[in-house]
């Protein structure tokens, strides 16, 4: 049946899932030796050989490298994507504004997707991450960190690895090109930041797509604008005119 012949490129798929999440949360980290294959094979409740091909997959990506000692968890470097980026950027608020404006294509994108195929799990973590930043505002203490793994998560909650590798060029670009300029954006006014993510939360827990598109699209337009707000007036003139709609 075909069912039958289907099922261990399933498997295969679920198994890179599975492990591409325990590296993205940390629980795998760079230099960790995975399970001997028999053993790893047991606890994931597959066969060998979907765990063989998954192994592959993963290795092909970049995220594990298989040697005759066994398969550890690589060093991935973003450096060896981000450079070749950052020749062309030189911090410029052109830069910027289309850096972030690759931000609105790429995070609306996948917001859609994460509405339609977040799980529970993904729910749970952007749940946590939104309470956060909450307890963060309270106690003065919003940091970029818990603002880039939300952004982070909703990619990774759409289920597409190259949309997740891409998300990570991106936020190391933002850590280079405007950092400081970002940080003080988010202590000007936490609560608006607050309740746009709490907003992009409420639609990919409802499994609303376009209402989740709309959100993130609308705190990138405000981010934007803070931005703009940011710059010399001509040089934000500059931008607006270059760049209009």
């Amino acid at each position: 049946m075909s069912l039958t012949r289907d099922e261990p490129n399933m498997r295969t798929e679920e198994v890179v899932h599975k492990i591409r999440r325990l590296i993205e949360a940390g629980e795998l980290k760079p230099g960790d030796r995975l399970l001997p294959q028999r053993d790893l094979a047991r606890q994931l409740a597959v066969s060998r050989g979907s765990l063989r091909e998954a192994l592959r997959l993963l290795a092909g990506m970049g995220l594990l490298e298989i040697t005759p000692r066994g398969t550890y968890v690589r060093r991935v470097h973003l450096d060896d994507v981000v450079k070749p980026l950052t020749l062309v950027m030189s911090q410029s608020a052109r830069d910027v504004y289309m850096l972030l404006e690759a931000r609105k294509i790429l995070e609306s994108e996948a917001a859609k997707l994460a509405a339609l195929r977040a799980d529970g799990l993904d729910i749970a973590k952007l749940r946590e991450l939104t309470e956060r930043m909450r307890r963060e505002i309270e106690l003065g203490e919003m940091s970029q960190e818990t603002d880039i793994q939300f952004h982070c998560q909703i990619v990774n909650a759409s289920k597409n690895h190259v949309l997740s590798s891409l998300m990570s060029v991106l936020v190391a670009l933002m850590q280079r090109e405007y950092d400081s300029v970002r940080l003080e954006m988010l202590v000007r006014c936490p609560w608006s930041f607050y309740q746009q993510h709490l907003g992009i939360f409420d639609a990919i827990e409802q499994h609303d797509p376009e209402g989740a598109a709309t959100k993130v699209l609308d705190h990138i337009e405000f981010t934007i604008e803070r931005f703009l707000q940011h710059l010399p007036g001509d040089k934000r003139q500059s931008l607006l005119k270059r760049f209009a709609n």
